[in-house]
This record gives structure tokens, sequence and C-alpha cells, in this order.
């Protein structure tokens, strides 16, 4: 609506879960509302990361390099949007994304948006744009503001 995403829904067929959100309305799991996990202590963080097509060979290694010292674990899914579903649910705590296509992601930050997450655009435009983005979500502010203090 207007250019803005007002719903969205996951679903994991291998698990049977479903995740879905409306705009304004929260985050939910299976019926139940979720939020984003609480957990400040970088290193107890499960960070995700998501890299596009073009990019994902020269960038890999880059970002195991800066995250995997310093968090708990790096998750290498193979879904952007059940990455956010993860988030969402308080399960990951952090997804930085470098590359996507915003037809990848444009749902997924509704749904790690309503659980709480914070988003941080890092285009030189700062809004989405449809491939190339590049961005950082996380579950509280300080723990992006750590995560920032990395990726400079």
């Amino acid at each position: 609506k207007n250019d803005s995403v007002i719903a969205a829904v996951t679903h994991q067929p291998l698990s049977g879960d479903t995740y879905w959100a409306e705009r304004g309305s929260g985050a939910f799991h299976n019926g139940k509302q979720v939020h984003v996990s609480e957990e400040t202590d970088v290193q107890r963080l499960t960070c995700a990361n998501e890299l596009g097509y073009h990019n994902a060979k020269e960038l890999a290694h880059v970002y195991f390099e800066k995250f995997a010292p310093r968090v708990k674990r790096v998750w290498l899914g193979w879904a952007p949007s059940l990455d956010y579903a993860l988030l969402a649910a308080g399960k990951i705590d952090v997804i930085y994304g470098n590359g996507i296509e915003l037809y990848d992601i444009a749902g997924g930050m509704l749904l790690a948006e309503e659980a709480g997450a914070k988003i941080q655009i890092m285009n030189d435009s700062g809004v989405l744009q449809d491939d190339g983005n590049i961005f950082l979500v996380t579950n509280t502010d300080s723990v992006q503001n750590e995560i920032m203090k990395f990726l400079s």
C-alpha cells in the first residue's frame, strides 16, 4: 500500500512453522505473538548473514572474519525470509545483509520490525532499493551500536 509492505507471511514447510505480521498489529509464530530476544552480550549473539547473488564469494570471508571472533555463532542460512522469522521469534539476534534484492527482504523486515527489531539501512540513499541493499537488523539498539563498531 503506497509502496509500503503491510503484511508478511513466512512458512517453513519442513517444520510446519508459520510466521506472519501485519503493520501495527505485531508479529506471530503459529498463532502466538513473538518478540525479538533481549540478549545484549555480543559474545552470546547469533548473527545471520545475507549476501546477494552477485557478491557472495567476495564478501563471505570478510563477513566471517568480522563476526566469528566476536559472537557466539554465525548463521549462514539459505532463505532470508526464514532468517527474519527466526529473528522475530528471538532465535537469532542479528542479520547483516549486503547486496540483497528488495523482494528477498521486504516482507521479512516487516516481520522483524513488528517483533521489535531495530533496522539500519546502510545504502548511500538511506532507503531500500530494488537490489544491492546493505543493512543491519538487530534485536536491540545497544546491539546495533556494538555491531556497527566492528563493521566500520
